[in-house]
C-alpha cells in the first residue's frame, strides 16, 4: 500500500465520531492491518526483555508490582511478566482498545508455541513457578476467551486493566510501584505529554525502582511502503505533518532518540541504561542528503538513524544505578 492511501483512509476514519471511527478501524486493521497477523511473538519477546533488564540493572520482577503505559488491543507483555513471576501487573490506556478476541488469539498463539517460547523464558523465572503458571494459564483460557470472560482472566493472571486512564494523572500512592515501562508507545505521543507521564511515573516509581521505555522512533508509513525511507517524515514541517498524520490512529511525535534522552532529564530520570538500533537504510539516507525541514537539520546522521530504542532509567534522586 503507498503511503499516502494509508494516510487519506486514517485521516478520513478520524473524521467520523468516536464510537463509529474506532470499531470501523479495528475492522479494517482486522481484515486488512497488523491486526491479521498480530506479531505475538514480538510483544513475547519484549516481555522477556524487560525481565531480563530488570533483573541485570535491579532486582528482578519476582512479586513485583509492575506499571505498563499503553495497553493497546491484548495484554501479551503483562501476561507473559506474570509466567514470569510479577506479582501484579497494572496497565493504563486512555482509549480503551482492549480485545477479547485479540487476547484468546494471543493465548491460542502462545499455547501452540510453548516449545519454542518456554526456553526463552526459562532464563527468567523459577521453572516450577514459569510451569505451575502455564497450566493455570492453560486452564482457564481451556474454554475460549469471551468478552464476558476477560475480568476473570486477567484477575488470575494478576493484570489490573484501567482504561480510559491517563497515564500522567494516576490514582496511585507514592512510590508505589517497583517498575515503570511502555512497548513501542512514546512515539505516539506528544512530547509534553511524555513529560507528564514520566513525571507522573517518577511519583508512584519507589526510590529504588526503574522505568523500561522501549520507542521505534522511524516512519511508520514505511511499514506499509518499502518506498520510503524510515526518516521520510523528517522532510516535513510540524503544520504538513499534522495534515498527514495528525489523527489519534497515526499520530507520531518523530523525535528522535537524543529527544527523548533530553525529556527523561527533564523528568527527573537518569539513564542507566540504552540499547539503539541503527538502520542502515536510514544511516545511507540521511548521508545521501535526504531532505530535512530546517526543524530536523544540524544532527549527525548517525543520531538521525536510531529508529529503535530500550532504555532503562532510575529516578535521579536514587542512592545508586547500576
Amino acid at each position: 500500500m503507498r503511503w499516502y492511501v494509508k494516510s487519506a483512509i486514517q485521516n478520513a476514519m478520524a473524521m467520523l465520531p468516536d464510537a463509529v471511527a474506532w470499531p470501523l478501524y479495528y475492522q479494517l486493521q482486522r481484515n486488512f492491518g497488523e491486526l491479521k497477523n498480530p506479531r505475538f511473538d514480538m510483544r513475547f519477546r519484549a516481555a522477556a526483555d524487560i525481565a531480563g533488564a530488570l533483573a541485570t540493572h535491579h532486582d528482578g520482577i519476582a512479586g513485583k508490582t509492575l506499571l505498563e503505559v499503553g495497553t493497546g488491543r491484548s495484554v501479551d507483555v503483562p501476561m507473559v511478566l506474570w509466567l514470569l513471576g510479577a506479582g501484579r501487573v497494572i496497565t493504563v490506556d486512555l482509549t480503551h482498545l482492549l480485545r477479547a478476541e485479540i487476547v484468546d488469539q494471543s493465548i491460542r498463539y502462545l499455547i501452540d508455541g510453548w516449545d519454542e517460547f518456554r526456553p526463552l523464558f526459562a532464563p527468567h523465572v523459577d521453572e516450577a513457578l514459569l510451569d505451575a503458571r502455564f497450566e493455570a494459564l492453560t486452564l482457564e483460557a481451556r474454554g475460549g476467551v469471551g468478552e464476558a470472560d476477560l475480568p476473570r482472566l486477567l484477575r488470575r493472571l494478576d493484570i489490573d486493566y484501567r482504561s480510559p486512564a491517563d497515564a500522567s494523572r494516576l490514582d496511585l500512592p507514592d512510590g508505589s510501584v517497583d517498575a515503570h515501562f511502555s512497548f513501542v508507545v512514546l512515539q505516539h505521543v506528544p512530547r509534553r505529554e511524555i513529560l507528564a507521564i514520566l513525571r507522573e511515573g517518577r511519583r508512584v516509581l519507589k526510590p529504588d525502582g526503574r522505568m523500561i521505555h522501549v520507542a521505534n522512533t522511524g516512519d511508520h508509513f514505511a511499514h506499509v511502503d518499502p518506498s520510503l525511507s524510515p526518516l521520510h517524515f523528517l522532510r516535513y514541517s510540524e503544520r504538513q505533518w499534522n495534515l498527514i498524520a495528525g489523527n489519534p490512529f497515526m499520530y507520531q511525535n518523530r523525535m528522535r532518540a537524543d529527544d527523548y534522552y533530553q525529556v527523561f532529564r527533564e523528568a527527573g530520570l537518569e539513564l542507566v541504561h540504552s540499547d539503539e538500533l541503527i538502520d542502515d537504510q536510514a544511516l545511507a539516507d540521511r548521508r545521501a542528503g535526504i531532505p530535512l525541514h530546517p526543524d530536523f537539520r544540524g544532527r549527525e546522521p548517525e543520531r538521525d538513524a536510531v529508529i529503535r530504542f530500550a532504555t532503562v532509567l532510575c529516578r535521579d534522586d536514587a542512592e545508586a544505578s547500576s
